[in-house]
């Protein structure tokens, strides 16, 4: 192909610049659009070597839905939920990849147990914050929330505070100057 048969253009490798202060303006306006909203995804576009000790925490929860969803997609294996993981997370980012996963293709059954792992997450959502139905003791004057009749309210005790003895020295210690 003769060379003016094409025309050559040099793009940047990342979308985020090499310096400091490049990348901390670039993450600050993706987040101004709402492009980033998460402190696992600041953090680790950030990608700061000194604030490593700090962020590896921040991002454990991304780290590890993206190791269940790699589990499925590379080794069909389902790790399932776990009830000490951010389950909104976890379910919607695993939706991102299940919608992702069915525009490029994947096996059925990959596609089934990320169904799986996101009826899953769903379940457990709804078992850590029940509804509340109407008729439940509650709180007066919220609809749905008035307690029932004849459930007064709760007995309250107290405790008479503690008496120090009279042979207790109460005063506050003399103060000592220096010599």
């Amino acid at each position: 192909m003769a060379q003016e048969d094409y025309q050559l253009q040099a793009w940047p490798v990342s979308l985020l610049p090499s310096t400091p202060a490049g990348r901390i303006q670039t993450v600050q306006e993706l987040i101004n659009m709402g492009i980033l909203d998460s402190k696992e995804q600041i953090t680790k576009l950030l990608d700061y070597p000194d604030l490593a000790s700090v962020t590896h925490w921040m991002e454990a929860a991304e780290n590890d839905i993206e190791w269940r969803i790699s589990k499925i997609l590379d080794d069909e294996e389902l790790v399932a939920p776990d009830s000490y993981m951010n389950l909104e997370f976890a379910k919607s980012r695993m939706q991102m990849a299940y919608l992702e996963a069915l525009q490029q293709g994947v096996d059925q059954k990959k596609l089934s147990l990320m169904q799986i792992f996101i009826s899953e997450a769903q379940a457990m959502l709804e078992e850590v914050a029940p509804p509340m139905l109407p008729g439940m003791p509650g709180i007066e004057g919220i609809p749905g929330m008035e307690p029932e009749e004849g459930a007064g309210p709760a007995e309250m005790t107290t405790e008479t505070p503690l008496e120090l003895s009279p042979e207790m020295d109460t005063s506050p210690p003399p103060e000592t100057l220096p010599s």
